[in-house]
């Protein structure tokens, strides 16, 4: 086989599989009492059933996505409250429109720097679907609507309660410097989003912005203190870590990550 026959057929498998990610269902779980998931290729949402409403973590790539989410929560016997995004990466609000037009009264948290990040999304949506089609070889598609718009913002540190539930919102860096990471101690349940991948961290991604390695490892660092017994990351890959995978995980990327910040500089 030729050069340009490989790279033809890769290319038709690179678009194949972006049409996949697109158009995939939605697989549900439910990992606990009151808890949910959702899953598409590359992202994962969640949600808590109170007996005041839903707290609902993430929401999904696509508005189709956040349609599903929607129905699969009212399904579920749920009535969204609360949306905590835990950071401005779009496959986790990319099911907005979704939630906004079902839920308008919702409150929609993100931690202030993701106000910025989303802005600059929208500046720079063209520059940005241009180096997506370099680095993934897929049609360009720049997003020109339904961005993201917050209701709530917070610094360091914010919590509420609902049902019976505390929901404590703390700040950490990790792929962005704007996440979010969810601690309910009643249950001794932590939502994570990307700072857990099920694989190796995302510390370095071509043609974006250099990434927060130690901030990394010192926010794992901060959750592991928690001692929790469940898990929940935004990935698809391992959406759920309970009993003794979450002290295997936690130990096992932190050291990862300080393990590879620490060969580049002495390489250096």
């Amino acid at each position: 086989m030729s050069r340009k026959e490989s790279s033809s057929i890769k290319k038709k498998s690179l678009k194949r599989s972006y049409q996949v990610i697109l158009g995939s269902k939605v697989l549900f779980g439910n990992p606990a009492p009151d808890i949910y998931t959702a899953q598409v290729p590359i992202a994962t949402a969640s949600w808590i059933n109170t007996t005041e409403g839903t707290v609902v973590i993430d929401m999904l790539l696509s508005r189709q996505n956040g349609r599903s989410l929607v129905k699969k929560i009212e399904e579920s016997g749920g009535f969204v409250k609360y949306v905590v995004i835990t950071h401005a990466h779009m496959d986790h609000w990319g099911g907005y429109r979704s939630f906004k037009e079902k839920y308008p009264e919702a409150k929609i948290i993100i931690q202030k720097l993701g106000v910025e990040r989303i802005e600059k999304y929208k500046i720079l949506a063209e520059h940005r679907a241009y180096m997506a089609s370099v680095q993934f070889d897929i049609p360009e598609n720049p997003r020109t609507r339904d961005f993201l718009e917050p209701t709530e913002t917070y610094d360091e540190f914010m919590t509420f309660k609902l049902g019976g539930y505390t929901f404590e919102l703390y700040h950490g860096r990790g792929e962005i410097d704007d996440v979010t990471w969810v601690w309910v101690p009643e249950i001794k349940t932590v939502f994570v989003g990307d700072l857990l991948l099920g694989m190796f961290p995302n510390i370095g991604n071509p043609f974006k912005p250099t990434r927060f390695a130690l901030p990394w490892a010192r926010t794992l660092e901060k959750i592991r203190e928690k001692k929790p017994d469940m898990i929940i990351t935004g990935s698809d890959v391992h959406p759920v870590f309970k009993k003794e995978e979450v002290n295997e995980v936690l130990d096992d990327t932190i050291e990862a990550i300080y393990s590879i910040h620490d060969q580049v500089v002495n390489l250096l």
